[in-house]
């Protein structure tokens, strides 16, 4: 029995010490600048973040995109979680995971597609038609035009709110 617990103390000992001797990746990619540009032919593997004036992603970012812009346009692909904040932010690409935004004018164009939750804080927001949000919608917003297809709830606070698909499109609408 005695010489288990001797096995298991230098095994650990010997684990400690791996651990200590190892070198911590960056598991991120930063990038700043007044335009800052992801090309389409252009693969992130790990998360971004992004402070620039203008920002454009046509390519894909293999991660979580974090951005904070004047103007942030989400053309490409985020295979994670996207949080953006900038006076003007519009997804026309595909997020696989949540998408959290906040700024003046969000756009929500006609091919995007947002994986799971959508969270949204600003003055207004529109939801085009043809854009999807795989899980709930939750906005406080001055007004809103929803036209697009929401598969969870949509939780709103009480601004202006216009749906043209409200009867088409199947969630609960749930004021707060």
């Amino acid at each position: 029995m005695k010489t288990i617990y001797k096995f298991l103390s230098v095994l650990s000992l010997l684990a400690l010490f791996t651990l200590t001797l190892a070198t911590p990746a960056l598991a991120f990619d930063g990038r700043g600048g007044d335009m800052v540009t992801i090309k389409s032919d252009e693969v992130i593997e790990d998360d971004l973040y992004v402070t620039a004036n203008e920002f454009v992603l046509d390519g894909t970012v293999k991660g979580d995109l974090i951005v904070f812009g004047q103007t942030i346009t989400i053309n490409g692909t985020v295979e994670g979680d996207l949080f953006a904040a900038g006076q003007t932010v519009v997804i026309n690409g595909t997020v696989t995971d949540d998408a959290r935004i906040a700024g003046a004018a969000l756009r929500i164009g006609k091919n995007a597609a947002i994986g799971s939750d959508l969270l949204v804080g600003g003055a207004s927001l529109e939801a085009q038609n043809g854009s999807t949000v795989g899980g709930e919608l939750v906005f406080g917003s001055g007004q809103a035009l929803l036209e697009g297809d929401v598969t969870g709830d949509v939780l709103a606070e009480r601004g202006l709110l216009n749906s043209a698909a409200l009867s088409a499109v199947t969630y609960r609408l749930t004021w707060m």
